[in-house]
């Protein structure tokens, strides 16, 4: 399932710090690298006063899913001021935005859950409950008023929201979707019809990577073992569509662009296949703006083209406003994946959420070397030394000792190239905390 890199010794470094704002989750879900910084204060500049994108049908509406997107890239950058004005813009819009159909309320709910809202009162909004009450008897996601807009997609948000959630329909739900995958890995989507036609063909053609990226993308942002083979499967036909080093989508969309590239280098990162999200990461630093850029691009550093016939006509012309929209569509696919970069070097702290005293810290660091040492050290002190295993991963345990509540940072897992750590905190009488994060360093 992993393809690893040569390593040395890990070392997973602990230490006090202060709390996180209430919008991130327990650990952040990416490292922030440059490229990915500067991707996500381009779209903080572009987001309007009113905290959510227009929409590009009828700019006096907003466009509560691309303003999701956005809000989910800059979750990735650790970009909590981003974040937190998305997820003003989006609970102000609930109501109207989930009003159109299942895949919008999935959707939603997955996004509360991400950034550590109430998915329960969001925008005055129970997600979890309108979500459960459109999963029919057999898992399907539909809703009978807007069938046009049911989707593997939605099905894969709603999987990832009610995980997260803890809803006892996350399982038939999960089932369900597992059901949808094509026998060559792909996930089209269509998902009115498990397994066949026209879920596994878009006119007759193989399903390209969009939509195989995003469901694996949301099933592995779960962190659930339930939906692992149905990621790595897809992840295979990912990696047998590459394009050099890029990705295209669907129909219409086959030649490689950022915004397939980037959901595919996201999904198949974390599944540590890093060889090919370094690949793409290369790709998409070909369509990036770099910092100081100058002539037309002045001042739109971050900002990330479709492709690159986008990129050489705004390099000539500059960023057109009716353009806006479609850079920001691929920027907020390409932010998370533009982490991978394997010139990024480690920050010297990620912080977590604070561990009360007497609970107990579990990490469990992938896309390792089998037999790689990684020591943990909480402030300073050596509180576990272990090995990673024949599949490349190494699992840490050790309780918080003191009086006071602690607050856990990853400042160091080592040389190498990709490191992804999993913290599962589980404070004293509270309800175990699971996030990823993945860390980068030459």
């Amino acid at each position: 399932m992993k393809h690893v890199f040569a390593r040395r010794l890990g070392v997973l470094a602990l230490g006090t710090t202060l709390a996180v704002g209430s919008y991130i989750p327990a650990a952040q879900a990416e490292s922030t690298t440059p490229a990915t910084a500067s991707a996500s204060s381009w779209l903080g500049r572009q987001l309007p006063a009113t905290n959510t994108f227009p929409s590009s049908f009828d700019p006096s509406s907003p466009d509560v899913g691309l303003t999701i997107d956005v809000g989910l890239a800059a979750l990735a950058a650790g970009d909590t001021a981003l974040v937190e004005r998305t997820v003003v813009g989006v609970s102000q819009n609930i109501t109207a935005y989930t009003g159109f159909g299942a895949a919008a309320t999935a959707k939603s709910l997955a996004f509360a859950t991400a950034v550590d809202a109430n998915p329960r009162s969001f925008g005055g909004v129970d997600l979890v409950a309108r979500t459960e009450s459109l999963i029919a008897a057999n898992g399907r996601l539909t809703d009978p008023d807007f069938p046009q807009f049911d989707s593997s997609l939605g099905q894969s948000f709603a999987v990832r929201g009610l995980i997260d959630a803890g809803s006892t329909k996350a399982e038939p739900a999960q089932a369900y979707l597992a059901g949808l995958q094509c026998a060559n890995g792909a996930i089209g989507f269509d998902s009115s019809a498990p397994g066949s036609a026209p879920g596994c063909t878009e006119s007759g053609a193989t399903p390209g990577a969009d939509n195989t990226a995003l469901v694996a993308g949301n099933l592995l942002a779960t962190g659930s073992r339930a939906v692992r083979a149905t990621a790595r499967r897809a992840g295979d036909f990912l990696l047998a569509i590459e394009q050099g080093g890029a990705w295209g989508g669907g129909t219409a969309t086959e030649a490689p662009n950022a915004n397939s590239t980037g959901v595919a280098v996201s999904a198949l990162g974390s599944m540590c296949e890093v060889g090919a999200a370094q690949r793409g990461v290369g790709y998409l630093r070909g369509v990036q703006v770099p910092q100081g850029a100058t002539g037309a691009l002045a001042g739109q550093d971050g900002a990330v083209a479709l492709n690159s016939a986008t990129y050489a006509a705004a390099q000539r012309d500059g960023i057109a406003p009716e353009l806006v929209d479609q850079f920001v569509r691929a920027t907020s696919q390409a932010a998370p994946a533009l982490s991978w970069s394997s010139a990024y070097r480690l920050p010297r702290a990620l912080k977590t959420k604070r561990v009360q005293a007497g609970g107990k810290v579990k990490a469990k660091v992938s896309c390792l070397q089998p037999g790689t040492r990684v020591v943990t050290k909480l402030r300073g002190t050596k509180v576990d030394k272990t090995k990673a295993n024949a599949k490349g991963v190494a699992k840490v345990s050790f309780r918080v000792k003191g009086k006071a509540a602690q607050a856990v940072r990853v400042s160091k897992v080592g040389k190498g190239q990709v490191r992804k750590v999993t913290l599962k905190m589980k404070p004293a009488g509270t309800k175990a905390i699971k996030k990823t994060l993945r860390v980068t360093r030459p």
